[in-house]
């Protein structure tokens, strides 16, 4: 068939009862489109466009999507357009003539957002969002959408520190350990971390770094997320190291440009911990903004987000 236009920022499900991927809107370069295309996996596969026969979310990118079993339909949420951030969620229906339909559910304030990861809980019959950004901060952040009985947002916590704040990661459920896995985002964080879906539950790292290590095949490098994160002036900033050797760390502000250097010496094995008190190289305060923090030893180099809000 006709292949759909090249695109980015979209998101895509199987749908299995269909036995077919569905993809929907996205950037294609020039514009955000809100198409729905629909590969069949059966051998050939083939690509079909889907014409809803009902109007359906504005075009968008970077939203969440998940495929919901039990009501059998596709459901999409927030994303953004590149000028406004969407708060609406949509469902799109897998049997039967295709047709969307929005799902009429008061949104908080601070569910809105770009590029989180979604995934469905089948116990919890229920979507659940982590992370993403919204309005130019990354979130740490779990919200979950019920989808049994009436529409509602809730806020999810769980007993210990959240992972670093990211966008633009991807996440699965694992029906085994009942979580939600997320990994990467941001850029450059590799980190992957599972939470328990049920209630009260505690985020754990799964470090396949340190799991190497203790086997002899990769030293134990790190740089940990910044604290706090926003920061007023003040960034705790923590490194480990597995051997001695020439340590640099350094402050960079969005366009590349060098703000301050921290470290740039020989350190010992262990951890190490260090303060960005927020001023420059001149000893001026760095004005508000997004910053990337940049650590290099043995070999390897680590950046992490730092976000000032004076």
């Amino acid at each position: 068939g006709t292949p759909p236009a090249p695109r980015f920022a979209h998101r895509a499900i199987l749908d299995p009862d269909g036995d077919r991927m569905i993809v929907f809107g996205g950037h294609d370069g020039a514009v955000t489109r809100n198409d729905v295309w629909a590969l069949s996996l059966s051998d050939p596969p083939r690509w079909t466009e889907l014409t809803p026969a009902e109007p359906g979310p504005a075009a968008r990118a970077a939203y969440g999507l998940i495929h919901d079993p039990v009501g059998k339909r596709m459901l999409v949420f927030g994303g953004t357009d590149d000028h406004r951030l969407y708060d609406d969620t949509w469902a799109l229906s897998l049997t039967g003539p295709a047709a969307w339909s929005k799902i009429d559910v008061p949104t908080p304030a601070a569910v809105d957002r770009r590029y989180p990861s979604a995934i469905y809980d089948p116990r919890g019959g229920r979507m659940v969002i982590w992370g993403g950004s919204s309005h130019g901060l990354d979130r740490d952040d779990m919200w979950a959408l019920s989808l049994t009985g009436p529409p509602m947002w809730t806020e999810l916590t769980a007993g210990n520190e959240s992972p670093q704040p990211r966008d633009g990661h991807t996440a699965i459920y694992d029906p085994v350990g009942r979580s939600m896995v997320i990994f990467g985002g941001g850029y450059d964080l590799n980190d992957t971390w599972a939470l328990p879906l049920e209630s009260k539950g505690c985020r754990t790292r799964v470090d396949t770094e340190v799991a190497l290590a203790e086997v002899g095949l990769a030293p134990k490098l790190d740089l940990h997320a910044p604290r706090p994160n926003p920061s007023a002036g003040d960034t705790e900033l923590e490194f480990s190291l597995s051997q001695a050797g020439p340590v640099s760390l350094a402050v960079f502000d969005a366009a590349g440009r060098a703000v301050r250097r921290l470290a740039d010496g020989p350190y010992a094995p262990g951890v190490h911990g260090l303060r960005w008190d927020g001023l420059d190289a001149t000893g001026h305060p760095a004005p508000t903004g997004l910053y990337f923090v940049r650590f290099t030893a043995a070999g390897r180099t680590i950046t992490r987000k730092a976000v000032l809000a004076r």
